[in-house]
């Protein structure tokens, strides 16, 4: 190469916090501080946007500096190759499962999915996700009684009708705030979407309930005990619990995406050693 030699770049590794379960911001913080020697406040902002992956791009050496510190100030951590962390596909809203004994089927984006086992389910993330709801409404103008009164008294004196003329029908588009439960099931190149009041659980046959949100639950746990290679984040084990997805934040799609990074992660970094 024109007599320069090519210098290979090194690995670069991440540092991930090794234990889902246990996954908890404020503590994050704390054992981000420690380690790096910096004011906890600091670190706050930091570990709120981490989940669960805590540093990444460092040489092999900082980063098992980064996880042994982190342990040993409270934080179980791991390092792994940054090619482990995978940019996730965007999700695919799924309109129907059918769980079968040998894997799952799916519909989504109007199409079937290739089947898959249960075994190539790697990742299992619940959450409630913010969301702008946007509806366009009609409302009646308002009516001047003064106005109208005027009217009514020119038609009685003239004789000539004045009533009419008012203002039209006002077409108005609103926007407002509403929370949304989903399940993300990442699957090999495909992550699928499930979202508690936008699908269609007859796949559930006998076990399906009433009501979407009771579906919702059993569809996941479902899917969660045919699965048992995947791992589950912190609203995943929720629902598993009947308990409602709540406080987990996530502030936008972006954090459920970030989380899920880090677990698929883990995942692969498991299934390597």
């Amino acid at each position: 190469m024109n007599g320069e030699e090519t210098q290979a770049q090194p690995d670069l590794f991440a540092v991930l916090a090794a234990e889902p379960e246990n996954w908890n911001p404020a503590a994050a913080a704390r054992a981000l501080a420690a380690a790096l020697k910096t004011p906890a406040v600091d670190q706050i902002a930091r570990a709120r946007r981490a989940w669960g992956v805590l540093a990444e791009n460092l040489e092999r050496q900082a980063a098992d500096d980064l996880a042994l510190s982190l342990a040993e100030n409270g934080l179980p951590a791991v390092p792994a190759a940054q090619a482990l962390l995978e940019v996730p596909p965007r999700a695919l809203l799924a309109r129907s499962f059918i769980l079968e004994d040998a894997g799952l089927r799916a519909t989504a984006g109007g199409a079937a999915i290739e089947p898959v086992s249960w075994a190539e389910i790697s990742v299992l993330c619940a959450a409630a996700l913010p969301q702008t709801v946007t509806r366009t409404i009609k409302t009646a103008p308002e009516i001047d009684l003064g106005k109208e009164a005027l009217k009514l008294g020119l038609t009685l004196v003239t004789g000539i009708p004045m009533m009419g003329g008012g203002k039209k029908e006002e077409t108005k588009v609103v926007r407002s705030s509403d929370i949304i439960q989903v399940f993300d099931v990442a699957l090999p190149g495909l992550r699928l979407r499930v979202t508690a009041d936008n699908f269609d659980y007859s796949g559930l046959g006998p076990l399906k309930s009433y009501g979407a949100a009771a579906n919702f639950k059993i569809l996941f746990g479902e899917i969660a005990k045919r699965a048992p290679k995947a791992v589950l984040n912190r609203g995943a084990r929720l629902l598993l619990d009947g308990k409602p997805l709540r406080d987990l934040g996530h502030e936008s799609d972006a954090d459920l995406e970030r989380e899920g990074r880090w677990l698929k992660a883990l995942a692969l970094r498991r299934a390597a050693s």
